[in-house]
Order: structure tokens, then C-alpha cells, then sequence
């Protein structure tokens, strides 16, 4: 039972992390300017710098991870009520949640960071 959650749950991530991707809305958009104006001269997908791929690297990472640890949140808590009174698994499951809400504040953290680090090249630009 507990490997169906597993894979069940790793395909969830899997999907969302496809649907919810900033790099495939952008491409998206190019794509549909190129189709609207043709491939004529300076048409096409605006020129992107290395911050701006990495950037968008950077954010798609902490998305993946945030998802990723919001469903451990679930998990855990999912365990913790249907515990049954078992010590071990009401144990496990506030480790889950420790360890879990540990990495949310890192993974917040890490974007604030990022997005300040970000803003300020940018300004220098």
C-alpha cells in the first residue's frame, strides 16, 4: 500500500511540475508569437542573458522542491491520522512534519535569497 502512495505520489509531482512550469509558459509564449508573425528578420523569441536561464532554472528547482515537501506535510499528516494510536507511526509521522516544515522555511529562505540576489544584478544592469 505504501508504494502506491509512493508512486502515486511521485507522479502527482511529476505532472504538476510539468503543468506548473514558469520555463514552459514562457516558451509558450514564443512559440506563439513566432506562429503569429512568421520567421521574418528580428522575429522570434526575445534574446535571454545566462541570469535570466539561470534564474529561471533557479526558480523551477525551488518550485519542484516546495511541491515536493508540501506533500510530505500531507503525508505526515495523513500517517499521523491514521496512526491508531501506534506510538511508532504518531512518532514517525511528527518527524515527517518536523523535518518537512524545516525544509519549506529553507526552500522559502533559499527563494528570498535568490529573488534578492536576482534584483540587485539586475539593477546593476
Amino acid at each position: 500500500m505504501l508504494k502506491k502512495i509512493t508512486i502515486f505520489l511521485f507522479i502527482l509531482s511529476i505532472f504538476s511540475l510539468l503543468i506548473f512550469n514558469p520555463v514552459y509558459a514562457d516558451w509558450r509564449q514564443y512559440l506563439n508569437i513566432i506562429g503569429q508573425e512568421g520567421f521574418n528578420e528580428g522575429v522570434g523569441p526575445p534574446e535571454m542573458s545566462v541570469m535570466d536561464i539561470v534564474g529561471k532554472i533557479v526558480k523551477t528547482v525551488l518550485s519542484f522542491l516546495g511541491i515536493l515537501f508540501v506533500i510530505l506535510i500531507i503525508y505526515a499528516g495523513h500517517m499521523w491520522m491514521f496512526a491508531g494510536g501506534s506510538e511508532d507511526r504518531v512518532g514517525k509521522a511528527k518527524k515527517i512534519l518536523t523535518n518537512s516544515t524545516i525544509g519549506v522555511s529553507l526552500v522559502l529562505l533559499a527563494y528570498a535569497i535568490a529573488y534578492a540576489v536576482f534584483d540587485a544584478l539586475d539593477a546593476i544592469n
